[in-house]
């Protein structure tokens, strides 16, 4: 019974497993396909979260090293 449980455990390890990655490469394609639509048909927009995320981006990894400071 023992060896029953644990298969069953492996199986919902490996649905899970497989469930979140197609969901993360379906997110992953979708916002390649926005940030391409983006760029093409609002380069002054674009441009705007382009700094925008750079600015988050400086400031999150600022946070890490301050973290790894300690």
């Amino acid at each position: 019974m023992k060896k029953y449980i644990e298969f069953f455990k492996n199986c919902c390890m490996w649905v899970t497993m497989i469930v979140a990655s197609v969901a993360l490469v379906s997110f992953a394609i979708k916002v390649l396909v926005w940030s391409l639509h983006m760029i093409l048909i609002h380069p002054h927009t674009a441009f705007g979260y382009l700094v925008i995320a750079t600015l988050a981006g400086i400031g999150f990894f600022q946070l890490i090293d301050k973290i790894r400071e300690k």
